[in-house]
């Protein structure tokens, strides 16, 4: 047997699964790839209610949601993360949830411009720009990796998991911004229960 064909027998987890391994607080392990189930992490978000098609099948949102600054709902990644979240009553009320979760990161304020939870932001539309499709995979587990691991800069071996052996970029890792210690699934959750929470 080849070692191609072994990678061809890799089994996938769940999205939910590799998010808890991601967020667990004694020993945090990389997403990985290879073993993110993609076409899992497109069902529970559809299920959800997160409005998918909309991005998929627009232009203008695809390319908002594969920019990289995400400051307001305006502008940015902001117009597509409002479409696909069904509205801003649910835009705000995760934000309001990521603002409470990154309590007790530093915040840097610039005008109206508030940086904690900016961290948790970017992550709730990279997984939904991974799951339309405007995010490779590897691109995907490469930042959220980076936002876990800069957060483990305490503990040097916990940190060497999450991050290149090479210098090559470092500049952008600085640029990422960080999400508290297991909060992936937490942020995870509360993007899926959204359109519940409003049903109720």
């Amino acid at each position: 047997m080849t070692a191609e064909n072994d990678k061809d027998r890799v089994q996938k987890l769940s999205f939910e699964e590799a998010l808890l391994r991601l967020s667990d607080l004694q020993g945090p392990r990389p997403l990985d790839p290879e073993l993110i189930d993609l076409k899992d992490l497109k069902n529970k978000l559809n299920y959800s209610g997160i409005r998918l098609n909309l991005i998929e099948t627009n232009q203008e949102l695809s390319k908002s949601i594969r920019s990289n600054q995400f400051r307001s709902f305006d502008s940015g990644r902001g117009p597509a993360f409002v479409e696909a979240l069904g509205g801003m009553d649910n835009a705000q009320k995760y934000h309001a949830w990521a603002y409470l979760e990154s309590s007790d990161l530093l915040e840097i304020v610039r005008g109206d411009q508030h940086s904690r939870s900016r961290g948790l932001m970017q992550f709730a539309a990279d997984t939904i720009a991974l799951a339309t499709n405007n995010m490779t995979v590897e691109e995907y587990c490469q930042k959220t990796n980076w936002r876990v691991g800069k957060e483990y800069k305490h503990d040097p071996i916990v940190a060497s998991r999450f991050f290149p052996p090479t210098s090559d970029g470092h500049k952008k890792i600085k640029e990422t911004l960080s999400i508290p210690e297991g909060s992936a699934i937490g942020a995870f959750r509360e993007l899926v229960s959204l359109n519940k929470k409003r049903a109720s």
